[in-house]
Formats: C-alpha cells, sequence, structure tokens
C-alpha cells in the first residue's frame, strides 16, 4: 500500500533498516521500537523498508507500506 510518512526517519547509511508503522487515513505513522519489545508489533499494520543507501526518510515522502 502506498502512503505518505508522518514524520522524518534518520537511518544510518549503509544499513537496511525495517520500521513497523500504523496507518492513519494516507499516512504511515512509525512505532518507536527497540530490539525485543515485540509486543510493540502487536498494534502495527506492517512496515516500511529503509533502502541501505539512504540516510532516512522525509515528512511527506511516498513509502510502501508492507502490509502483514
Amino acid at each position: 500500500k502506498d502512503a505518505f510518512i508522518d514524520t522524518s526517519i534518520s537511518s544510518n547509511h549503509g544499513r537496511e533498516e525495517y520500521v513497523p508503522v500504523w496507518l492513519d487515513g494516507d499516512f504511515a505513522v512509525p512505532i518507536a521500537i527497540k530490539s525485543g519489545l515485540i509486543s510493540k508489533l502487536r498494534g502495527s499494520d506492517g512496515y516500511i523498508i529503509i533502502d541501505r543507501e539512504s540516510e532516512g526518510l522525509q515528512k511527506g515522502q511516498n513509502v510502501k507500506v508492507k502490509m502483514w
């Protein structure tokens, strides 16, 4: 599903990241999660992937949400 990210997310260049999100209309809202806190995934609708060549995502950027 295509959506717009509702907040900027920084990322380390050279590392692919998977960020869980929940959907609010046309917006993907990132869920703050640390490794080991799998229970937070329960409220998510899916996830987005930040490419390893990217340094993050800008608020309002179009993203592809991979649904669970």
